[in-house]
């Protein structure tokens, strides 16, 4: 497979994303379908802040660094046999000073101050809010208060499964399912202040933080390039392998509104993953930095068809 990757990256340097290209993909890999009959595309963009690098009144809420009790235990070790596949792969928790293993603090529990005072913060930011959406896109560029900017990139995550606010707001009817986006989600918790830590807190998960040099970075720890990176399920698909997807993207107009989709399909390498990219029936598209990647990210909820290339058998 490597040799095949390396002999795929020296054509597309040669040729340029042409037909011959496409051709030669065409002769010499092989294309399998996901298993799901239908796979739904979201996106997901790096996020922009205001912040600083120590604390201030105008920028009250912290990003944490990954905590020194947080462990990871693989049920792998404690197993002669294997596992059902069902069975997390990591299990990660905190160990109590009695030595027992508990699940880490939940985001309801660390937004209540059960991290405070640890000398755990990263960085702080103005908007709760956009802190929020931070954690479900997992890298930003925060703006610096009197200039520069800090890079900062997933480094851990608490163990607690992720839970989208959006089936919250689709359960207890505060916006219809087709108006759900990040747009509205955001929209609705600026305007309701009261009831943001109660919704925050039915996503359990929580990310910790720190600074890159250089990014967005995926699971594979490259960088990430805009509508070419994929995240993938890497319980089920390998990842840094090319894929193929069919689905649609947005039209907007002069205002940012979303007028219509039209299809679109594109060659893609799988270089990350993601808390709610589960299964063979969701990838997930990083759209890149800016208003334009947010607003498509924001959005994006289409169906469509993935397929995993791989060096044809009549090559080898």
């Amino acid at each position: 497979m490597r040799d095949a990757l390396l002999e795929m990256r020296d054509r597309l340097t040669k040729e340029g994303l042409g037909e011959g290209f496409f051709r030669y993909l065409r002769e010499r890999f092989r294309f399998y379908r996901s298993a799901a009959k239908q796979v739904l595309f979201t996106g997901y963009y790096e996020a922009s802040l205001k912040g600083s690098l120590s604390q201030d009144p105008r920028f009250p809420y912290p990003l944490y660094r990954r905590p020194d009790d947080l462990v990871e235990v693989d049920p792998r070790d404690f197993s002669a046999s294997p596992l059902p596949r069902e069975f997390p792969r990591l299990i990660r928790g905190r160990v109590t000073p009695e030595g027992r293993l508990l699940p880490y603090y939940s985001r309801g529990e660390i937004d209540r101050g059960a991290l405070a005072g640890k000398g755990l913060e990263l960085a702080w930011v103005e908007d709760p809010v956009e802190l929020f959406f931070l954690h479900i896109q997992g890298s930003g560029v925060i703006s610096l208060d009197g200039g520069g900017e800090a890079r900062i990139h997933v480094a851990a995550q608490n163990g607690l499964p992720y839970k989208p606010i959006g089936r919250l707001f689709k359960e207890r009817g505060l916006l219809k399912p087709e108006e759900i986006s990040l747009q509205s989600l955001r929209a609705y918790l600026k305007a309701h202040p009261e009831e943001r830590d109660a919704i925050f807190a039915y996503n359990p998960s929580y990310i910790f933080f720190e600074t890159v040099a250089q990014g967005p970075l995926g699971a594979t720890g490259v960088c990430l390039t805009p509508y070419r990176s994929l995240a993938i399920d890497p319980s089920l698909f390998p990842l840094g392998v090319p894929v193929y997807l069919e689905t649609e993207e947005p039209l907007f107009d002069s205002q940012g509104k979303c007028l219509g989709w039209r299809r679109f399909s594109r060659l893609f390498i799988s270089l990350d993953t993601g808390g709610a990219i589960k299964g063979p029936g969701r990838a997930d598209i990083f759209t890149g930095f800016g208003e334009r990647a947010e607003a498509i990210a924001g959005v994006m909820k289409q169906k469509g068809r993935l397929f995993f290339l791989a060096p044809s058998p009549e090559r080898e």
